[in-house]
């Protein structure tokens, strides 16, 4: 061979060899590394930090507070932890019963509620509200007279809302736990008066009274 061809040999081996390990070292997908101290590849870790590590605290540390703390120390205090927990709604109403509001007829029948916007005073407020039980077997006209009383006693009130059940479950059942389905199956009476809309009205067993 003409040895001044070995040199031009030479030179295009050495490219050849090096756009080969070019190519490679792309189509790698080991991550890059670094060589220790001994000369030997060490692989650099690509995973994500430990949690937490990586906040930065957004609080000052305890006891030190900005200048303002102590000219507006309001501002800067924890709120104190409640010393009860919420509790839950109760499954049963504990009716109001005020003795100002007492209800006198001859028809048997238990008050479970009797309450006003004016619990203080001594006198009925122009708002009043009456909760009711009488027997299961109580008959229509029994019902009404009683209805009749109620209203007839209360005539002044300027808003009456009276509701008569034949359960005293039915009429203490909160209304969150059925909706009110316990409670609208033993209805069986209703007085309302409101003036202001011109509504005074008796219901039996969901009939309309005359007045």
């Amino acid at each position: 061979m003409d040895r001044r061809r070995i040199p031009l040999l030479t030179l295009v081996l050495g490219v050849a060899i090096g756009v080969g390990i070019a190519l490679v070292a792309m189509r790698s997908p080991d991550p890059p590394s670094q060589p220790d101290a001994a000369g030997a590849r060490v692989d650099i870790a690509l995973e994500d930090p430990p949690e937490g590590t990586g906040d930065l605290p957004r609080l000052p540390p305890e006891g030190l507070l900005p200048p303002e703390a102590e000219t507006h120390p309001e501002y800067f205090q924890e709120e104190p932890a409640p010393e009860d927990p919420p509790q839950a709604l109760p499954a049963e109403i504990d009716y109001p019963r005020l003795e100002k509001l007492a209800v006198e007829s001859e028809v048997p029948h238990r008050t479970l509620g009797a309450w006003d916007e004016a619990p203080d005073s001594s006198t009925p407020g122009a708002r009043r509200a009456f909760i009711m039980v009488v027997d299961p077997q109580i008959s229509d006209p029994a019902l009404e007279a009683l209805a009749r009383d109620l209203r007839d006693q209360h005539r002044d009130a300027r808003n009456l809302n009276v509701r008569i059940f034949d359960s005293e479950e039915g009429a203490r059942r909160a209304r969150w736990v059925d909706g009110g389905a316990l409670a609208h199956r033993h209805l069986v009476a209703q007085v309302t008066r409101n003036e202001g809309m011109g509504v005074d009205t008796i219901r039996i067993r969901g009939r309309l009274i005359e007045p």
